[in-house]
């Protein structure tokens, strides 16, 4: 499935139901489990220093694949922000995002588990 973009949607900033995978500049990546589990809503959401959504995707390999748009595309929007501290922030959030999906595939496949 796509990226939804959902470009300043106001949120609550995730700290019942939503956990944290990636933080880089403030800009955070959280994962739902329950959605993951239940619904066919997107678990993984990218959330800025002011607790505001951009977008939301279904694994974390999507948003981190996504990346490279949102800086295209939203790295101009505001002129206090430049793209070199855009580019960095977001280069953070896909190392931990990376990181973070090779510590769920080895706790998917390790020792005891049921594939």
């Amino acid at each position: 499935m796509a990226v939804r973009e959902l470009p300043g949607t106001p949120t609550f900033g995730g700290h019942i139901f939503w956990t944290e995978v990636a933080n880089a500049g403030g800009w955070k990546v959280q994962y739902n489990k329950t959605l993951d589990t239940i619904t066919p809503m997107n678990p993984y959401r990218l959330i800025d220093p002011n607790d505001m959504l951009w977008a939301s995707a279904d694994t974390a390999k999507e948003l981190a694949d996504y990346l490279p748009q949102f800086v295209a595309r939203f790295s101009t929007k505001d002129p206090l922000v430049t793209k070199a501290m855009v580019q960095d922030v977001m280069l953070g959030l896909t190392k931990a995002l990376v990181a973070a999906a090779a510590r769920n595939a080895a706790a998917d496949y390790g020792p005891g588990s049921k594939d």
